[in-house]
């Protein structure tokens, strides 16, 4: 099994026209903090990964729950 494609998630979002609402304000794993090399979710601080797992639904319970939703395809920049 391969694991989650938390690097490129964001492209593989935006390539099929889909936004990912209610993210927590934290680094999106796969994003590079000062000038660490990038470990995907590893990366997160241990704080950061519970607010991640709460806005999954995975722990407690939360206001903002992450969702995604598709973008009108007259909004998409496509060529």
């Amino acid at each position: 099994m391969s694991q989650f494609p938390w690097k490129s998630l964001l492209c593989i979002l935006a390539k099929n026209g889909l936004v990912l609402r209610g993210y927590p304000d934290i680094l999106m794993p796969g994003e590079v903090r000062g000038n660490n090399k990038t470990k995907g979710i590893g990366d997160l601080f241990s704080t950061e990964q519970v607010d991640l797992a709460t806005s999954l639904e995975l722990v407690g319970k939360t206001n903002f729950p992450l969702s995604l939703s598709r973008v009108p395809h007259s909004l998409l920049d496509c060529k």
